[in-house]
């Protein structure tokens, strides 16, 4: 029920450095490559490099491209009246995520990807279930949230209760609290098929901002409990060892979640085993994702796309 001794010891370090933001307060310290090469893996490295006063300029200007590119598109958006949320990229704390994600109505998307067009962006991959455009940055705009042309949620579940959201001078839509914890935690297991500290901090805070029985009924309709309680396994693991007495531990309890016996590395790689198994029982579960299973299966079956698999599987960090 702990992490691996030499593993538990840097993650010590690092989270009580960093903390957890608004909820347990870090205490910074004194920068150190180690930490630094495990926070970039476990991609809070802008949190970590401003807790600890380390100067970088490459940082900061990844950040504000982020931010840049969000306030373009949401003002785009907004103007043109288009049904949108944001989700999985703006954290409770300093981020830089690797894209940027957004649901999008079907009835909205050729009107966004024409818009976005027209602004400098070019389209550079698409599936039956996103569209990736790219100028500074990528933009995934998704009609389900979704992975290998297989929807793992629902966006109009997701989007029933969107909140309208304002950060420095950029107004935009996200998700409930109660539904961007299903979407990260979803995210991290059925599509990444790993967990990050990213990961647990955003759920961690998540947690304490949001009804835990909200959540619960949500996973339920959703057909993805199975998959939440993998994810609140590893999480009660990391917290456990550490001390942190979280509300995400409320939840794990509420659900009958026990811990797993010990965490070799950070980020933590699901079995794919239990990922498949538990996939397949949710394709089961939703008629919405049954009916696409001969397309899924025709749109899988390339080398490309084999190819594609094999190195998710290989990765390090996502």
């Amino acid at each position: 029920m702990e992490l691996d001794k030499t593993m538990q010891t840097l993650y010590a370090d690092l989270i009580r450095s960093v903390g957890i933001p608004g909820v347990v307060e870090g205490l910074g310290g004194a920068y150190r490559d180690d930490l630094m090469k495990l926070a970039t893996l476990n991609k809070i490295q802008l949190l970590y490099s401003q807790m600890t006063g380390f100067r970088s300029q490459d940082l900061p200007r990844k950040h504000n491209i982020i931010l840049d590119t969000l306030s373009e598109l949401c003002r785009l958006f907004n103007d043109k009246n288009i049904s949108y949320a944001v989700f999985k990229t703006i954290k409770p704390f300093p981020n830089l995520p690797s894209d940027i994600d957004i649901l999008i109505d079907e009835k909205h998307i050729q009107v966004a990807c024409t818009l976005l067009g027209s602004n400098g962006y070019v389209a550079r991959e698409k599936d039956m279930f996103c569209i990736t455009m790219h100028k500074e940055t990528n933009i995934d705009l998704y009609l389900q949230p979704s992975v290998s042309n297989v929807p793992y949620l629902s966006k109009d579940v997701l989007m029933y209760k969107r909140k309208k959201c304002r950060i420095g001078d950029i107004d935009f839509f996200a998700l409930s609290n109660e539904a961007e914890f299903i979407a990260v935690a979803a995210h991290s297991i059925y599509k990444e098929q790993m967990l990050t500290l990213n990961d647990f901090i955003t759920l961690a805070v998540l947690a304490n901002n949001s009804n835990i029985d909200q959540i619960i009924r949500m996973a339920n309709t959703l057909n993805v409990l199975d998959g939440i309680k993998l994810v609140l396994q590893v999480c009660g693991t990391i917290s456990e060892t550490l001390s942190m007495p979280l509300r995400l531990n409320t939840l794990r309890d509420l659900l009958g979640v026990s811990t797993i016996a010990q965490i070799h590395s950070l980020p933590y790689k699901f079995p794919i085993k239990s990922i498949a198994l538990i996939l397949m029982k949710r394709t089961a579960l939703d008629s919405n994702a049954r009916r696409y299973v001969p397309k899924i299966i025709a749109a899988n079956l390339s080398i490309k796309q084999l190819r594609k698999l094999l190195d998710h599987a290989k990765r390090e960090t996502y």
